[in-house]
């Protein structure tokens, strides 16, 4: 799906704004709403015109979660993942909950 598809989605829920209003807005049927966020390409010109309305109530998409990158050694993969296995979780989603368990120890300051 494209890019403006998937955000003109996102702006709909999060506004919760229904089609209807959005085509009352941009002059068009709901069924040409309903066709563009589907399989129909959507002109640059109402690329552009969504990206103004979206501008003008305030929405910006959601950012991206952030991604860690560490180097460990096939020993520790393996402690990890029998871990990760007990808690029902998968590798990452068991380290973020430790990284945020960890994150909430109150810790003097020096």
């Amino acid at each position: 799906m494209d890019d403006i598809k998937t955000r003109l989605k996102d702006f709909l829920k999060a506004t919760r704004m229904t089609r209807e209003e959005l085509a009352r807005r941009s002059g068009v049927k709901k069924s040409q709403i309903d066709k563009w966020l589907s399989t129909v390409p959507m002109p640059d010109s109402r690329v552009k015109f969504f990206e103004l309305i979206m501008k003008d109530c305030g929405y910006t998409a959601p950012e991206a979660p952030a991604e860690i990158r560490v180097r460990i050694h096939p020993s520790q993969w393996e402690k990890f993942k029998l871990e990760a296995d007990l808690h029902g979780l998968t590798v990452n989603e068991w380290t973020v909950s430790v990284l945020d368990a960890h994150a909430s120890i109150p810790c003097k300051r020096r």
